[in-house]
């Protein structure tokens, strides 16, 4: 059982529904459709909104890079395998759905 989103995954989620809706990229009935489905599934607005493809995944990238102020990092700054050095095991990273990511190019 999935534990309910956080504060922090709602207010993120109210600020990604908001930037969406201002860009023209949502409509009002998509966001109520998808914290809907957020909210019973116990899983984050943006997620829900990923799956569901109502906006693509790299315009999802682009807004959350926007509304948390960090950059959007291009396919060559993602490591096609997790990090060593991190100590963490494939299996672990692959169920929680991590990637540890090191700052700057490695």
């Amino acid at each position: 059982m999935s534990a309910a989103p956080s504060t922090t995954q709602v207010n993120v989620g109210a600020r990604l529904a908001a930037h969406l809706l201002r860009a023209g990229k949502l409509k009002s009935d998509d966001i109520e459709k998808t914290r809907q489905l957020a909210a019973e599934s116990t899983q984050s607005f943006g997620l829900v909104l990923a799956r569901t493809g109502l906006v693509a995944d790299r315009e999802i990238a682009t807004a959350y890079a926007e509304i948390l102020n960090r950059p959007l990092l291009a396919d060559d700054d993602i490591p096609l395998t997790a990090q060593p050095e991190h100590g963490y095991k494939q299996l672990f990273l692959r169920d929680a759905k991590l990637l540890p990511l090191t700052a700057g190019r490695p």
